[in-house]
């Protein structure tokens, strides 16, 4: 391909979730191997975190104009009800997007785990502006998507109508595909990939000469969310519970390892129960490195995670980048999604659910890793290169629709 292309390219960044800025990575790392000059038009839901993340321009996503968090919005869903309706008198906002989505040779959504009705306010915008990309004519492709759980059956209901029209839906986690099949795709619509970091340019991490490097992301105390919905409390029952379980399993790796921890809050939400885990830490004598990411670029966040030589964490973005640099990890995990991927990577032994794990067996597999940070290595190498692969393969299916000519051809 050596013609210039226009790509339209939105998803759920912008929320302060650094997990996503890295799926931002990943995939802007996608569309710069697509062998072409790309013009490239972008969506956030906070065009001064893009801007800070990744020194890029973007108009506001279709979230960011109809969320019913902000009270103006809410004057704004009765004209979008009579374009749905009707197809008239379209938001001069939206409008915009369309102009842009109808412009592009392609349309892609970015992945992530946002695409369910759990987030009750994103949703309804979801659907909006699929509903756009399919009113624009533009070939349209969702890449490393979770798609689902949904608890309500109207929303399952109205995924036909935005889904069956995708040139492809790339999803990252095996129960999705069941859910892509009720709403009416092709196999040939429909890739088993995985989450689009993969593609962050990476390489394996030097090991430390002093002390172990753990790094510790810990998220506050929730329910574990499985494929069918949220699972009753296991043995940690509360936050209390949990924040002193959290302590404890610490204080039995200090105990028994000189090591270094190094605290990486994936989120900006996180930072609050991860300074209420510092403190915690600095009473038992433990000193912590804490990582400052507040205004850093993305590529900061993906140099911390994988600086360290064993990852303890609840979330799935600091497990996916410290898997990168083959750095061997353990997840105290609230979603099915991270289970899956441990699976993927064949550490099932090494997960554990955020409301229900023994310490005792935690800390022995941590001190394990601790022992020898280096001996998981190969394994892990061959295990995450083959989800690399697949991740890769998503890249050629986008090449082939170009090579069509996208809605220009």
């Amino acid at each position: 391909m050596n013609k210039k292309i226009k790509v339209f390219l939105t998803g759920g960044w912008g929320y302060g979730n650094r997990g996503d800025n890295a799926i931002l990575a990943g995939t802007l790392a996608a569309i710069d191997s697509l062998d072409a000059s790309v013009d490239l038009v972008m969506t956030s839901f906070s065009a001064k975190e893009l801007k800070t993340k990744h020194g890029m321009d973007s108009l506001p996503s279709v979230h960011a104009l109809l969320s019913f968090r902000k009270p103006w919005n809410w004057f704004r869903w009765p004209a979008v009800y009579l374009w749905r309706k009707t197809g008239l008198l379209l938001l001069p906002s939206l409008r915009r997007q369309l102009s842009e989505m109808r412009s592009a040779d392609l349309i892609v959504f970015g992945g992530g785990g946002y695409f369910n009705d759990t987030w009750k306010d994103a949703f309804p915008s979801r659907i909006v502006e699929l509903e756009l990309a399919r009113e624009s004519q533009t070939p349209y492709v969702i890449l490393g998507q979770t798609i689902g759980p949904f608890s309500d059956k109207s929303a399952t209901q109205i995924l036909p109508n935005v889904l069956k029209p995708c040139a492809m839906v790339a999803y990252r986690d095996r129960q999705s595909a069941d859910i892509l099949k009720l709403a009416g795709l092709q196999s040939h619509q429909m890739a088993y990939t995985a989450d689009m970091a993969h593609l962050i340019p990476s390489k394996a991490a030097v090991p430390s000469n002093g002390k172990v490097k753990v790094g510790l992301m810990l998220q506050g105390f929730r329910q574990y969310e499985a494929r069918s919905g949220l699972l009753p409390f296991g043995r940690i029952a509360n936050a209390e519970e949990y924040l002193k379980s959290v302590l404890a399993l610490i204080k039995r790796i200090s105990e028994q390892h000189d090591v270094h921890f190094v605290m990486i809050a994936s989120t900006s939400w996180d930072e609050k129960f991860m300074r209420k885990v510092e403190q915690g830490m600095v009473s038992m004598g433990i000193t912590p490195e804490v990582a400052q990411l507040e205004d850093a670029r993305v590529e900061k966040f993906v140099q911390t995670c994988q600086a360290v030589d064993v990852m303890i964490s609840t979330n799935m973005h600091p497990v996916i980048l410290a898997s990168l640099a083959y750095i061997p990890t353990l997840a105290l995990s609230y979603h099915f999604k991270l289970n899956d991927y441990m699976s993927r990577i064949k550490r099932d032994d090494y997960c554990h659910r955020i409301d229900d794990f023994d310490i005792a067996a935690v800390v022995a597999q941590a001190s394990q890793l601790i022992s020898s940070p280096t001996q998981e290595r190969p394994a892990l190498k061959e295990n995450v290169d083959a989800v690399v692969s697949d991740v890769q393969q998503n890249i050629d299916l986008v090449k082939g629709l170009l090579k069509k000519g996208g809605r220009h051809g």
